[in-house]
């Protein structure tokens, strides 16, 4: 298994906040404006650029939080009440849908009613590199099965 970055850890602290609005219930009935609507109809993309430039912002941005295995350990992120979100576990991603990670993403996660300790990084990240994050989120339950996996071997 390869080793995550340092930077992975400033990744993990973003990726903690998509937890938190990962596992909040949906909103239902929630008014949602014209640009908002046209947000939580995207979807992140798959490719394998994106995957990694996802996995590149991952590292810097959200590690501290997030941990760089996405389990919620960062070291920052062990103080934290809330703790960050565990992006590991399936649970914690299968009800939302990717408008709804973009958003906490860009605009934190008291935006979303969420812990205000997940900062808000539109005004660090573009639509681009934040929509890239999203996809490396929605893909650690799988990497985090697949390490398991050679772990036991």
């Amino acid at each position: 298994m390869k080793r995550i970055p340092g930077g992975v850890a400033a990744g993990l602290l973003l990726l903690a906040s998509l937890c938190a609005v990962l596992n909040r219930p949906a909103a239902a009935g929630k008014p949602k404006d014209a640009h908002e609507a046209q947000e939580s109809a995207q979807h992140a993309p798959t490719d394998s650029v994106s995957l990694a430039a996802g996995g590149k912002s991952f590292a810097k941005y959200c590690v501290p939080c997030h941990g760089a295995g996405g389990h919620g350990d960062g070291p920052a992120g062990a103080a934290l009440k809330p703790r960050p979100r565990d992006f590991t576990s399936s649970k914690n991603l299968k009800s939302q849908n990717d408008g709804e990670v973009f958003e906490v993403i860009k605009d934190g996660g008291a935006s979303e009613k969420l812990s205000a300790m997940m900062p808000a990084w539109g005004g660090t990240l573009n639509k681009t590199q934040i929509w890239q994050l999203v996809a490396y989120v929605r893909g650690f339950p799988a990497r985090d099965s697949l390490a398991k996996a050679h772990a036991t071997k």
